[in-house]
Formats: structure tokens, sequence, C-alpha cells
């Protein structure tokens, strides 16, 4: 039986794996421009998405349990452990929820309340009942995306924040052991101590690209 030499370096193909998951995320976003609504709200086209992305953040994620096993750090381990059990959970629970959201969203927005919400917006001018009335509506449509928006910061807080900066740790304990861990650690550090005032979620792109060049130069003294 003949093995690929990729599939032998986990680490490689978690290299590429990142590589994969920003060329289809501009992809997807792409695509959502030219597909209809309907499309856009399809149970079976967002979770095939979700799949796809899910399987390559897997692949990416296990990379980092990989070298936490070469150097034999159960700090990067377990945190990795940790995103690949996040992302499967993010299938099975997230995506749907989301999408039957954002389905009772656009059904409000279409309601007589949305068409009536919609009209006194775009009046030039209103009477303090119609203003009355518009603050209303407003909190019957948008009071549910506050909430939601809220619970979305503190699970954040609780499962992504924490967890980024135990993994920034676990990236700098490996030291000069693996090259630009301590830059990648540092930056996962500052994001999720960050994320309290969402600053920290700006740094994602550049820590992804520094995680992906970090996973090339380790795959190549993969053994």
């Amino acid at each position: 039986m003949i093995t690929s030499p990729t599939m032998k370096n986990p680490i490689k193909v978690a290299a590429v794996s990142g590589i994969l998951l920003i060329i289809l995320y501009f992809i997807f976003t792409l695509i959502s421009f030219f597909i209809s609504a309907e499309a856009k709200s399809s149970l079976t086209l967002a979770l095939a998405q979700q799949v796809v992305i899910t399987i390559l953040s897997i692949l990416f994620i296990y990379g980092f349990y990989s070298i936490g096993k070469k150097y034999k750090s159960s700090w990067l381990k377990g945190t990795a452990v940790y995103f690949i059990l996040l992302s499967i959970l993010s299938l099975i629970v997230l995506t749907p929820l989301m999408l039957s959201f954002t389905n009772s969203l656009t059904a409000s927005l279409s309601s007589e309340q949305g068409i009536r919400m919609t009209e006194l917006t775009n009046s030039q001018s209103l009477t303090a009942e119609e203003q009355a009335e518009l603050s209303t509506l407003s909190q019957q449509i948008f009071g549910p995306i506050i909430r939601l928006a809220i619970y979305a910061y503190i699970g954040m807080m609780l499962f992504l924040a924490l967890p980024l900066i135990l993994f920034g740790v676990g990236l700098i304990k490996l030291g000069n052991k693996v090259e630009l861990a301590n830059v990648t650690g540092i930056l996962n550090i500052i994001a999720g101590a960050g994320a309290a005032i969402l600053f920290g979620i700006f740094l994602l792109p550049v820590i992804f690209i520094f995680a992906i060049v970090l996973l090339f130069k380790e795959a190549k003294k993969w053994k």
C-alpha cells in the first residue's frame, strides 16, 4: 500500500488546510453576493459549507496537537483538543441556531410590523405618536438581536478568549524549539485579552497567517 508523503506529515496537512480555509472564506463570501435570499436561508447549503470548514479546521488545529505531542507539551495538546471539540460543537449547534435566527429576523422584517417600521424610518417627519410607535417597533424587532449579541459576547469570552490565552501560553512554552512560536503565542494572548473590548478579533487574521507560516516551517522538520 502506497501512502502519500503529505499524509505522513500532519503538520504540512494542517498548513495546507489553513490556506484552503482562507481561500474558501473568500469564495463563500463572494458566492453570498450572487445567491438568492432563499438559498442563503437553506439549511442544506449552510451545513455543507460548515462541514467543509469544520473538517479543514480540525485538520488545521490537529497540526498544533501534533507539534505539542512531538515536544511533549500537554498544554498545547490540551488546548488543541479543546478547539477541535469547539469546531465540532459549532457545526452541530451554532450553524442551525444562527440559520434559525436569520430566518426569524427576515420574517420579522417582512411582517406588518417590519413594513410599518420601514415606513416610519423613511418618513421625513414624525409626530410624537409616530416616534413612540417607531421606538416600540424597533424594540420588538431588534430587541432579540441585542440580546443575542450580548449572549454571543459572553459566549466568546468564555469559549474563545480564555482558551486563546491558554493556547498562546502553550506556544510560548515551546520557546525556541519552534520558529515563530513566541510571536504567534504572544499574538494569541493579546487577542484573547483584547476580546474583552473586541480589539482582539481584528488580530485573528494576522494570527492565522503567522500560524500557517509556523506550521510550514515546522513541517520541514517533521520525521
